[in-house]
């Protein structure tokens, strides 16, 4: 039994004004473009044979940018929507700048690596995936996201790997990525993850 992941990237955000503090200009709002394209995006992952037609949850990160985009999601799909700080990557990339949230000035691809393994986890122990099938709608971000595929690939803790995969343009563009996640229950450390492939 396993849980698979429909790991959606949150779509276009809006750009940070000079000035703002970094509370705030961590955690920018999606646009109206953004909201569109994932609106469009319902119907591509509706039509995705590796997919159900109706999903057992939706989890995001609690960044605005994620919670927008997983509302379009909710909507669209008839889901409450979950939050994990795990999923979100406690940051913001403006330009060449990359702005943290005050205490999270440490973290690193590493970091935000162990945190979406942790929540993958976490999520797979809430819906009991050791003894049922559960399929789930996880918004993210790029890092998080590229972390995981990372993971997939035996990558772990290697920073330099992982921002390899993350800076990819192949990772996001079909806007989600899917993967099969197996629980070890004597060994969490020898929990698998994998793409699947279209």
């Amino acid at each position: 039994m396993g849980l698979r992941i429909c790991a959606v990237f949150h779509s276009d955000k809006q750009s940070v004004e000079a000035g703002q503090p970094p509370a705030v200009a961590v955690n920018p709002p999606m646009t109206m473009t953004g909201m569109m394209k994932i609106d469009a995006l319902v119907e591509k992952i509706r039509k995705d044979p590796r997919l159900p037609t109706s999903f057992d949850g939706l989890c995001s990160s609690r960044l605005a940018r994620a919670l927008d985009t997983a509302s379009v999601l909710a909507l669209r799909f008839d889901l409450d929507i979950g939050t994990m700080k795990g999923l979100g990557q406690m940051a913001n990339k403006e330009g060449d700048v990359v702005i943290k949230y005050p205490g999270c000035e440490t973290e690193d691809m590493v970091v935000w690596q162990r945190n979406a393994m942790s929540s993958v986890r976490e999520l797979s122990d809430d819906l009991d995936c050791l003894d049922q099938d559960a399929t789930l709608i996880v918004v993210s971000h790029r890092p998080i996201i590229g972390g995981l595929m990372a993971w997939s690939r035996g990558i772990i803790g290697d920073h330099g790997a992982i921002d390899e995969i993350v800076r990819n343009p192949e990772l996001a563009k079909e806007g989600y990525v899917v993967f099969d996640y197996e629980p070890n229950e004597d060994d969490p450390d020898e929990d698998t993850i994998i793409e699947v492939p279209r």
